[in-house]
């Protein structure tokens, strides 16, 4: 099911449009100020993002508020704030528009860690799959399977028809949540061909936890 217009994204938040372009070009991470848009299905930016638990690469439970209660990563001594979560849904191994997404987080996985926030990655494909996936590829990401995509839909980004064998995929969408387990900044598409660079994403992480530090 498509689904177009801006996200509502309360006043002082990041929010990201995505132009629908046909090209490979990267889009961009403007700053979205005003009153908030129509809503749309699906958890919003300053909801609580849905909690699930789902097996991991090596068919370990792997629930969502158990990430985000992880202490941050921090220098010894330090006061180290609850762990942050950049939910990523993708439509499978075999996408390669989803590869070349995980493979630039995967570049950037240390400047996410430094920053408190872990990159957790979804899609339809079961544990056996994704782990040779994720060992053919390098990749070190925490991977979680959805088979059925019971948590797909609850997020709302069940793209019917799609994928090598026509199944039920995942909708590509990025959600940004705090130690709170709210929802601070999320990415839409419709078209493949437009990503949001790491870079930017971690500038949008920047601003927020500049934002919700203490002052002076």
């Amino acid at each position: 099911m498509k689904r177009h217009g801006h996200l509502p994204v309360p006043a002082g938040w990041l929010g990201v449009v995505l132009l629908a372009f046909c090209s490979n070009s990267w889009a961009q991470l403007p700053t979205v100020g005003g009153p908030p848009t129509p809503a749309k299905q699906g958890p919003q930016v300053g909801e609580k993002a849905p909690d699930f638990s789902l097996p991991d690469q090596y068919g370990a439970p792997t629930r969502l508020s158990d990430l985000l209660a992880a202490p941050a990563a921090g220098q010894p001594g330090e006061a180290k704030p609850g762990r942050w979560v950049l939910l990523v849904f993708y439509r499978g191994y075999w996408c390669t528009y989803c590869n070349a997404d995980l493979r630039s987080l995967q570049d950037h996985l240390e400047e996410f860690t430094s920053r408190g926030v872990r990159l957790v990655a979804v899609s339809v494909d079961p544990p056996l799959v994704t782990r040779r996936y994720a060992d053919k590829q390098g990749f070190s990401l925490t991977f979680l399977s959805d088979p059925p995509a019971q948590v797909i839909r609850r997020y709302h980004l069940l793209r019917e028809g799609s994928g090598d064998r026509q199944d039920e995929v995942a909708r590509p969408a990025q959600f940004l949540i705090d130690s709170a387990g709210t929802i601070r900044w999320l990415n839409l598409s419709e078209d493949m061909s437009v990503r949001v660079r790491p870079q930017d994403i971690l500038k949008v992480i920047d601003e927020l936890l500049l934002a919700s530090s203490p002052g002076p």
